[in-house]
């Protein structure tokens, strides 16, 4: 026994370094295996906290907010490899600022063993007064019509809207539009569409709260079609008198009016005219007669007959 214990004292200085060197290198060991490293972390997403509180204050963040942030944090690289933007928390308390720029404390929440090395402690905040604003609503066509038809009108029911929304957004607004697709339509039609604004720029403005956000179109379609012209005659010529012909001024017309109407019509007639009180040739304004709900596309344009009559020679005049 005695000789085991003078075996343990042997040199026991040399093994208690040896055992302090062990333990170091085993420090050092698992040190390089898992250290202490840096990284960046992008688009991480800012909290906006008492967003309410501003509502109740007539008031809103203004659109071009800041919505993420980038930081830089360490950690055991076992921990920072496996963080990702949506394990840190960023805060912006908003329940004690007022209309204008205004700067606001963040608060990070990290997980555990993760330390916040680069990152903005404070930024700045545009709010606005929320405010109203009545609209006309205009309809925007897209396409075109199909061949030989013709819009006649739209209407927008109800023609105005109330638009709420920042100062900012709503006085970037230069039109509130309801699109219509022409491209398939052959009669009337009412649509239900939804509503949006555009800018001067021609780009949709959003961040606004509509007073409602579909409208009926009302949108009322006619086919027009090129028919001829035939001439209605009534009576013959007063005795003593010979027909000889007639001619309009023009043999075509372009009609309009509902498709299924259209369709079927051919032809159409002059008004009647009466050849019993005829007794020269003339030129004779005439109106055409056009079935229920069917006008003339060019409604400005005259149309006339040349009617050519002939007095016949009597008996009497012969023998002369």
């Amino acid at each position: 026994m005695e000789m085991k214990m003078e075996i343990i004292k042997r040199n026991w200085k040399i093994k208690l370094l040896s055992l302090f060197i062990a333990i170091v290198l085993w420090v050092f060991i698992i040190a390089n295996e898992n250290p202490t490293v840096n990284t960046r972390i992008s688009s991480i997403p800012i909290i906006y906290e008492n967003l309410d509180k501003l509502d109740q204050k007539g008031l809103i963040l203004n659109q071009d907010i800041t919505k993420n942030l980038d930081v830089s944090v360490s950690g055991k690289r076992s921990n920072i490899i496996s963080l990702t933007p949506q394990h840190i928390i960023i805060s912006a308390d908003l329940s004690n600022i007022k209309e204008g720029r205004n700067k606001v404390s963040l608060s990070y929440t990290l997980p555990e063993g993760i330390k916040l090395e680069d990152a903005p402690k404070t930024m700045d905040v545009n709010i606005e007064k929320i405010i109203t604003k009545d609209f006309i609503v205009k309809v925007k066509n897209e396409s075109k019509l199909q061949a030989d038809y013709i819009l006649e009108s739209t209407k927008v029911t109800p023609e105005k809207i109330t638009v709420k929304g920042s100062r900012s957004n709503i006085d970037s607004i230069k039109n509130i539009f309801v699109k219509l697709d022409l491209s398939n339509l052959d009669s009337d039609i009412t649509l239900n569409k939804e509503i949006y604004a555009e800018n001067s720029d021609g780009e949709q403005v959003e961040g606004l709260v509509f007073g409602q956000e579909f409208v009926n179109i009302n949108a009322l379609v006619s086919k027009q079609k090129e028919v001829s012209i035939t001439i209605s005659k009534k009576g013959n010529v007063p005795s003593g008198y010979k027909f000889i012909d007639s001619k309009l001024s023009k043999s075509k017309v372009y009609i309009k009016g509902p498709k299924n109407v259209i369709d079927n019509i051919k032809s159409i007639k002059t008004e009647d005219i009466d050849l019993s009180n005829i007794t020269e040739s003339k030129k004779i304004d005439v109106k055409l007669s056009l079935p229920t709900d069917v006008v003339l596309v060019d409604s400005n344009t005259n149309y006339t007959v040349d009617i050519s009559v002939k007095k016949l020679e009597t008996a009497k005049e012969v023998k002369e």
